[in-house]
C-alpha cells in the first residue's frame, strides 16, 4: 500500500457517503476502489459496498449482477454472502413498489471480512498502526497471498496514477473521527440496516451500471470557509457575443518558437544520449577482452529520423492518447445524455459550436476521479477528444462547467492545438515512466534501486525540460482561450467563478495528498489552470489576487510557469464583463485604489527603481544575457579587424573562447551581485511568522529577491523515496495553509538520492520546524535553511551552492579566456 492510497481511508468515506445517501459519490468511490492495483481484500470490501448501494437505490439488476460475481470468489465467507445476498434482492425485486422502503435486509447477511480465515484473505495491516520509517510502506508493500494474486496472474500494482482525492490522509484526518467510527475492517457500517430513501433511478434499470449521477448542488460544494467561496453568482448574457477582433502575431511567434525550442532540445538530448552510449561500448572495449565496437548510426545525424517520428507522434496523437489514459486513468467514454445532467448547457455549447462550425461532434471521455480536470487534444476538430472528470462534474455549476468546455473547444481551429497535444503526449509518457520506475524501485534492492531511481530521475529531468520548452505558449494561449469562450458563451463572469473553484480545488487535492497527484503535472500544459500549493489568507476575495493583479513584475516573475497568475486572468474577463455592461463577478476597483491609487493595473512601462528591483532579481539571467552581448560585440569587432588587416584585433574574431568567457564572467557577475541580497542572515532566536504570512501573500510590491525571514512549524509532506530524488515536491502542512519548499543540501539537487546527509525525505508526515526565506513570486515558496525534527537537524546548503557556482563561472571563465 503507498501512501498516495490508503484503501481504509477510502472505504471509510465511501461508507461515509453511502449512509449520507450520497449514493453518486458513493458508486464512484467504491466503483474505482474495486478496479485499483490494492490487495484483492480491498477490492472485495469496495464491491460489497457497491451492492449495497445499488440496493438502497433499488438498482436490482446491477446489484444481482455483482453478487454474481461474488459468488465465484475464492473465499467460502464471501461466496456465503453473495450467495444470501442473491435470494434477498431477488425477493425485494419481485415485491411490489409501494413495500421497498420498508424492505429491511437480513442484519447478518454482510460477513464481516475481518472473519475471513487468513489463509483465506491475508489482509494489510492497519494504517494506523505506528510504522517507524514513513516511506516503509512503500518501501515494504503489504501482500495479500492467496486472493491478491495467483499464478498467471499480473501482482497488483501499487501505482495509481489518478489517486482518488477523497482518500482522506490519515495525516490530515480528524483523529476523532476514529473514536465514532468503527474500524472499516470489521465494517459494521455496511452490515447496519439502511434508512429508507426514495430510489434515484427507475424501478427497472437496465442492465448495464449507469455513470454516478452528479451530486446535488447544494451538498456537492464544498464548505465556503475560504476567501474563493465568496461568489455574487453575478449576471451574464443570454447569448455570446462578439468583443472584437484580437491581434495574433504574438500567438504566432509563441507558436514557431515553441516548435522550434522543442525540437532542438529534443535533438540535442537524442544525440547526447546516442553518442555516450557508444562512448560507453568504447570503454567496454577498452576494458574486456572483447571486440565491441560502437554502432555507427548513433554517431550520424539524427534530425530526420527525429522529426518523422514526431510527425508520425503527432498524427496517431488521439489515439495514443486513448490508450493511456485507458492504460493509466481509467478513462471511459461517456455521452451527452450522461452530461447533460451536470450541465445542459456545456451540451448545449458543445452542439452549437460544432454545428456553427461545421465540426464533427466530439469523442467524450470520463476519468472516474474527483480531482476537477478537463482538457482536450487532437489535430483537427473532427479528431477532437473532450475528457472531463466526475469531480468536475460534481464541484460546479451548470454554467461554469459550460464556460470551461468553451474554453477547451476555443483553439481547435488553431495551430496551437495539435503542437500543445504532441507535447502533452510527450509529457504524460514521461512523467507516467518516472512515476512508475520510482514506486517500482522503492521495493527493490539496493542495487536495482539505484538504476530505477537513475532511469526515474532522468525521466523526470527531460519531463521537465520539456515542459519548460512549452511553458510560454501555454501561458500566453490562456488569454486567447478566456477571450474566446467568453465570446462564445457570453457569460465572463461564469468563467471567473469556474477559474477560481478550479483552481481552489486543485490546491485542496495538493493538500490532501500531501503533494500534487501525478495526473494533475502530467496535464499541466493542458489544464486550464494549475495548482500551486499556497496559503490562502482569510480576506475578502479581491484582496487574495493583490499580487496578481497589481505586482509590476507578475509577467516576468511568470515566465518559467505554465500559466499567468490567476488575478491577472479574472481582472482581464472582469473588463469584458464591464464593456458588455455586466457587474462584475469580482470588483477590483477597490483593491487598486487601496493599493495603488495612483496606477493603472496593466500596461504601464516600469519606473527606473523598478528596473533596478526587476535587474537585482533577474541578475544571474541579465548577467549572462549582457556577458552574451559583449562577447558578440567584441567578436564583430574581430571581423571588422580581419577585414580591414588590423592584426592586433582580427584575432577577437579567430578566437570563439572570448564569446564562451563573456557568457561565463556575466553569470558569475550577476549571482555575485545578488547572493548577499537572496540570502541574508538568520537569527536562530526569530519569533514564529504564523501571524505574518497572510499580509506576506497579499502585499503587492514582493519579489523573491525580498528574502523575509521566517520560522514556521508544521508537518513535512512530499513524494516518497526515489519519487524526490531531486527535490521534485517538498511541502509543510501549516494551521495558515500549505507552503512549497525548496531544500538543497550540501551535495546539490542530487542530495534527496545520497544517504551521505540527513535528508528531510527521510522526515515525511512528521513533525518539523523550518527556518528560512519567505518567497513571493507567482507562487509563494520558502527557501530552506534549516530543518528541526524531534531527532534531527537539517541544514540547507543554498547560499554555499550559489558560492560555488558563482567561483565556477568566475574560474571557468576566466581559465577559458587565459588559454583562448
Amino acid at each position: 500500500m503507498t501512501p498516495e492510497l490508503n484503501p481504509e481511508q477510502v472505504l471509510k468515506t465511501g461508507v461515509r457517503a453511502l449512509k449520507q445517501q450520497d449514493y453518486g459519490r458513493a458508486i464512484a468511490i467504491f466503483e474505482e476502489l474495486s478496479q485499483a492495483d490494492i490487495p484483492k481484500a480491498y477490492q472485495l470490501k469496495a464491491q460489497m459496498g457497491l451492492v449495497r448501494t445499488y440496493e438502497a437505490q433499488n438498482h436490482w439488476q446491477q446489484a444481482l449482477a455483482l453478487c454474481e460475481a461474488l459468488t465465484q470468489s475464492s473465499s467460502s465467507q464471501i461466496r456465503d454472502w453473495a450467495n444470501t445476498k442473491q435470494r434477498e434482492l431477488t425477493q425485494a425485486q419481485k415485491a411490489p413498489a409501494s413495500d421497498l422502503s420498508g424492505f429491511q435486509p437480513l442484519e447478518t447477511g454482510f460477513q464481516p471480512l475481518d472473519t475471513i480465515q487468513p489463509s483465506e484473505v491475508a489482509l494489510p495491516p492497519s494504517p494506523s498502526a505506528k510504522i517507524e520509517d514513513p516511506a516503509a510502506e512503500i518501501n515494504h508493500p503489504p501482500v495479500s497471498e492467496s486472493i491478491a494474486s495467483s499464478p498467471g496472474e499480473n501482482p497488483p500494482n501499487p501505482d495509481l496514477s489518478n489517486p482518488p482525492p477523497y482518500a482522506e490522509s490519515p495525516l490530515t484526518q480528524d483523529t476523532t473521527d476514529n473514536a465514532s467510527t468503527p474500524s472499516l475492517f470489521h465494517y459494521e457500517s455496511l452490515n447496519q440496516s439502511l434508512p429508507p430513501s426514495t430510489p434515484s433511478g427507475p424501478s427497472a434499470p437496465s442492465a448495464s451500471p449507469s455513470p454516478p449521477s452528479p451530486l446535488p448542488k447544494e451538498t456537492e460544494k464544498p464548505e465556503e470557509t475560504t476567501a474563493l467561496a465568496q461568489w455574487r453568482y453575478a449576471e451574464r448574457l443570454k447569448t455570446g457575443r462578439s468583443l472584437g477582433k484580437v491581434k495574433q502575431g504574438k500567438l504566432w511567434l509563441a507558436q514557431g518558437l515553441t516548435a522550434l525550442l522543442t525540437f532542438g532540445l529534443l535533438r540535442f538530448l537524442l544525440h547526447l544520449s546516442l553518442r555516450s552510449f557508444n562512448g560507453y561500448l568504447r570503454m567496454l572495449d577498452r576494458i574486456l577482452p572483447l571486440d565491441i565496437r560502437p554502432i555507427r548510426a548513433f554517431e550520424q545525424n539524427q534530425t530526420w529520423p527525429l522529426l518523422i517520428v514526431l510527425l508520425g507522434l503527432g498524427i496517431a496523437a488521439p489515439w495514443l492518447w486513448d490508450w493511456l489514459l485507458r492504460l493509466t486513468a481509467n478513462m471511459r467514454p461517456f455521452s451527452t445524455r450522461v452530461m447533460i445532467k451536470s450541465s445542459p448547457e456545456a451540451v448545449k455549447v458543445l452542439r452549437q459550436t460544432c454545428l456553427k462550425r461545421n465540426w464533427q461532434f466530439p469523442t467524450l471521455g470520463l476519468l472516474p476521479t474527483e480531482i476537477p480536470l478537463i482538457f482536450s487534444y487532437g489535430w483537427l476538430p473532427r479528431y477532437g477528444r473532450l475528457m472531463v472528470s466526475q469531480g468536475l462534474l460534481d464541484q460546479l455549476e451548470d454554467d461554469e462547467i459550460a464556460t470551461l468546455v468553451a474554453y477547451e473547444m476555443s483553439h481547435w481551429r488553431r495551430w496551437d492545438w495539435p503542437l500543445v497535444s504532441l507535447q502533452g503526449l510527450l509529457l504524460y509518457g514521461l512523467h507516467w515512466l518516472y512515476w512508475r520506475l520510482a514506486l517500482w524501485g522503492n521495493r527493490q534492492p539496493p542495487m536495482v534501486k539505484f538504476a530505477a531511481g537513475l532511469g526515474a530521475t532522468l525521466s523526470y529531468g527531460v519531463f521537465w525540460l520539456v515542459q519548460k520548452a512549452g511553458s510560454w505558449l501555454s501561458r500566453l494561449r490562456t488569454y486567447y482561450r478566456d477571450r474566446t469562450a467568453t465570446e462564445i458563451t457570453g457569460n465572463p463572469n461564469g468563467l471567473v467563478r469556474a477559474l477560481g473553484k478550479l483552481t481552489l480545488a486543485l490546491n485542496h487535492t495538493v493538500e490532501n495528498h500531501g503533494y500534487t497527484p501525478p495526473i494533475v503535472e502530467r496535464l499541466t500544459l493542458l489544464l486550464p489552470t494549475h495548482a500551486a500549493a499556497s496559503p490562502l489568507p482569510t480576506a475578502a476575495l479581491p484582496q487574495h489576487f493583490v499580487w496578481d493583479v497589481l505586482n509590476p513584475f507578475r509577467s516576468w516573475l511568470s515566465c518559467n510557469q505554465s500559466h499567468p497568475p490567476l488575478g491577472d486572468r479574472l481582472q482581464l474577463l472582469t473588463v469584458y464583463a464591464r464593456y458588455w455592461k455586466l457587474p462584475p463577478e469580482i470588483n477590483f476597483q477597490p483593491l487598486i485604489d487601496r493599493y495603488a491609487p495612483n496606477k493603472s493595473q496593466k500596461g504601464d512601462a516600469l519606473s527606473p527603481s523598478e528596473w533596478k528591483t526587476l535587474l537585482l532579481q533577474g541578475a544571474p539571467w541579465f548577467g549572462l544575457a549582457i556577458g552574451g552581448l559583449i562577447g558578440l560585440l567584441l567578436w564583430g569587432i574581430g571581423a571588422a579587424a580581419a577585414t580591414f588587416k588590423w592584426t592586433f584585433l582580427d584575432w577577437l574574431y579567430k578566437d570563439p573562447s572570448v564569446l564562451k568567457s563573456a557568457l561565463l564572467l556575466g553569470l558569475g557577475t550577476g549571482i555575485l551581485l545578488r547572493i548577499n541580497t537572496l540570502f541574508p542572515d538568520l537569527d536562530p532566536n526569530l519569533e514564529p511568522s504564523d501571524t505574518q504570512i497572510a499580509d506576506w501573500a497579499i502585499t503587492p510590491d514582493l519579489i523573491p529577491a525580498d528574502s523575509l525571514p521566517i520560522k514556521l512549524s508544521g508537518q513535512l509532506l512530499g513524494r516518497p523515496g526515489i519519487a524526490n530524488w531531486l527535490g521534485q515536491e517538498l511541502l509543510l502542512k501549516t494551521p495558515q495553509g500549505v507552503f512549497k519548499l525548496h531544500f538543497f543540501s550540501i551535495f546539490g539537487p542530487i542530495g534527496n538520492g545520497l544517504k551521505l546527509s540527513p535528508r528531510p525525505v527521510q522526515y515525511l508526515n512528521q513533525p518539523a520546524q523550518l527556518l528560512g526565506w519567505f518567497r513571493r513570486g507567482q507562487q509563494i515558496w520558502i527557501d530552506i535553511h534549516q530543518i528541526k525534527t524531534h531527532t534531527q537537524t537539517i541544514q540547507a546548503q543554498h547560499p554555499l551552492w550559489s558560492a560555488v557556482i558563482l567561483a565556477i563561472s568566475f574560474i571557468g571563465g576566466l581559465w577559458i579566456l587565459t588559454r583562448g
